[in-house]
């Protein structure tokens, strides 16, 4: 009776067991959350990309000016360190008779007396327009050229003649940079052909790293310091004159010049700004850095990626949308 028990809880217990083997308990049903997308309303925009851009000034090594074919006393120094020589005005004194600086494409080699042809005499003639005299670039001196030099002799305190000679002249290279050093001085004797100013080396180009981002053909970046704007070209070398002169005469260059030790920056922006729409970052499917989609009415609209911040991410849509999904990643959908 007792073995009898016992085999009947055994088996009992056993059948329990290969129950439990053969019809395991099932597993409740995954619990699927499910994410609502909405629609926003993009947020319009312009935007020009400005920005500050650490540039490379190309700077030449400095020019020496040499004194007119006179020998003497100087009397008077009109020499202004940081300043350009200023041409057709007295820039030092011999005795009594004054020495012009003139700006000119070539160099003085001789006399200009009645008759002369040559390129240099165009180049004082150009020179002489320049300054507000009248005269024509026939590239002879002729009784026009003698009366602008005779006006010239007058307004710096010569005797009319008509005839510019080597003696009353000094030859300012064309573009010249501010003065660096002036080897004038009042008391000493200066002979024909002495180093009388050191012009400081001529900045001959800007160069503007990649923009890096939006590069459209027809929307070209422009750089600006202070008052000018030059056009960036497409290999980033700006020569601008207008420009390199701007940055060569301000006190920022000059402070650079003689540390190095900081990036020369410039500001830069697009010539015309981009129309943008910003949108949630959730709003966009992207491809690349600069390039991806968002949804709008259910379909994808390609983009170019411009900007983000605070939260917001800007971009070019290549059709205009009126509202995007958000996230766009729950639409299934996939950039074309």
């Amino acid at each position: 009776m007792r073995w009898v028990t016992i085999v009947a809880l055994f088996a009992c217990g056993g059948g329990v067991a290969l129950g439990a083997l053969l019809f395991p308990p099932q597993a409740p049903d995954a619990v699927t959350e499910t994410v609502q997308t909405y629609e926003v309303q993009p947020v319009a925009r312009s935007y020009d990309d400005a920005r500050n851009e650490a540039v490379t000034l190309a700077v030449q090594p400095d020019q020496d000016v040499f004194g007119a074919a006179v020998t003497g006393v100087i009397t008077d120094v009109n020499c202004r360190l940081g300043q350009p020589i200023a041409s057709g005005e007295v820039l030092y004194r011999v005795g009594n008779s004054p020495v012009v600086g003139l700006t000119t494409k070539v160099p003085f080699w001789r006399d200009f007396s009645a008759g002369v042809k040559g390129v240099d005499v165009e180049s004082l003639q150009e020179e002489l327009e320049r300054l507000g005299y009248s005269v024509s670039k026939s590239a002879v001196v002729d009784s026009q050229t003698r009366k602008a030099v005779g006006e010239l002799q007058v307004a710096s305190g010569m005797k009319r003649t008509g005839v510019l000679k080597l003696e009353s002249i000094v030859w300012v290279p064309q573009g010249s940079e501010p003065v660096n050093a002036c080897h004038l001085v009042p008391g000493a004797l200066v002979s024909a052909g002495d180093k009388v100013v050191t012009l400081q080396g001529a900045l001959s180009s800007v160069t503007v790293p990649p923009a890096g981002d939006i590069a459209e053909e027809d929307n070209a970046r422009v750089a600006v310091f202070e008052e000018v704007t030059a056009e960036v070209p497409k290999d980033g070398n700006i020569t601008d004159p207008a420009f390199l002169l701007e940055i060569t005469q301000s006190s920022k260059f000059q402070r650079w010049l003689g540390e190095q030790t900081e990036p020369f920056t410039v500001a830069t922006r697009f010539a015309q700004p981009f129309e943008t729409i910003g949108v949630p970052p959730g709003a966009v499917l992207t491809v690349t850095d600069v390039l991806g989609c968002v949804v709008s009415d259910g379909q994808t609209v390609s983009v170019s990626i411009v900007n983000s911040e605070l939260g917001t991410v800007f971009v070019i849509p290549k059709i205009p949308v009126a509202t995007v999904t958000v996230p766009a990643v729950e639409t299934g959908l996939q950039c074309g």
